[in-house]
């Protein structure tokens, strides 16, 4: 079983670096390959990603959504299962998220899984504790009423199921991620990684806030849902 590591990438030279070598420990291993996607940085991060042995795909056109480059990165993948992970994230323990992908993907019924999400420990406080408890519980809710919501952290599918359903919207600039689990909850089964965690930076919380960053995302699904189309023009990037 390949796994190929699909990471899109905008001017993250900065981290690219530590989220491209975690994977260094699968090395003679597991058979795996790391494709970074990027949207056309104006920073060194696809050179960075070459030089440590990264498949690099450039996006180069002038509509540009994450889902667009995880897609890009998709079309570029050899691997049986696609772990989509972004830039400013991290597996907590890669080796056991990857024994756990090798197990539970024996099941030629289960067409994506999804770990649980954390915050950076040497960054976490007490704000991060409480959300993330929240936001881990309402997911496997979702997931047991067969309604998904799921974040794009890292999500975790195989290729054959992410091929039939043609993807991420490329279209959508925000909830792409739940919206490509509902697709694949009606073809096949889900499962949370309940003993895996993947980390990720606090930036975007520290910089937007709970509060105005909940508020968003339920303003943009809601509109969604009623009006079938992108209420949010963009998804604000965060450096």
């Amino acid at each position: 079983m390949k796994i190929s590591f699909i990471i899109p990438t905008r001017n993250e030279e900065k981290r690219i670096t530590g989220v491209v070598s975690q994977f260094a420990v699968l090395n003679d291993v597991v058979d795996y390959e790391v494709i970074v996607s990027d949207a056309d940085s104006t920073d060194r991060t696809a050179n960075i990603a070459d030089s440590l042995g990264a498949k690099v795909c450039v996006d180069t056109g002038e509509h540009k959504t994450i889902a667009k480059g995880r897609n890009l990165g998709a079309k570029m993948a050899t691997g049986d299962i696609f772990v989509f992970c972004d830039a400013d994230t991290l597996l907590e323990d890669p080796m056991r998220l990857v024994s756990s992908i090798q197990s539970v993907f024996t099941d030629t019924d289960l067409v994506a899984a999804l770990p649980r999400l954390a915050v950076f420990p040497d960054e976490r406080i007490w704000k991060d504790r409480i959300f993330h408890t929240f936001f881990n519980g309402l997911i496997r809710f979702s997931f047991f009423i067969h309604a998904p919501f799921a974040f794009g952290q890292c999500q975790i599918v195989r290729a054959s199921s992410f091929r039939q359903i043609g993807g991420y919207n490329e279209e959508q600039v925000h909830a792409e991620d739940s919206a490509l689990y509902k697709k694949l909850g009606k073809i096949g089964k889900l499962r949370i990684l309940k003993d895996d965690t993947v980390l990720e930076s606090p930036r975007r919380y520290r910089q937007v806030g709970y509060l105005r960053l909940m508020v968003t995302s339920v303003y943009s699904i809601i509109g969604q849902a009623v009006f079938r189309r992108n209420v949010l023009k963009s998804w604000e990037r965060i450096d």
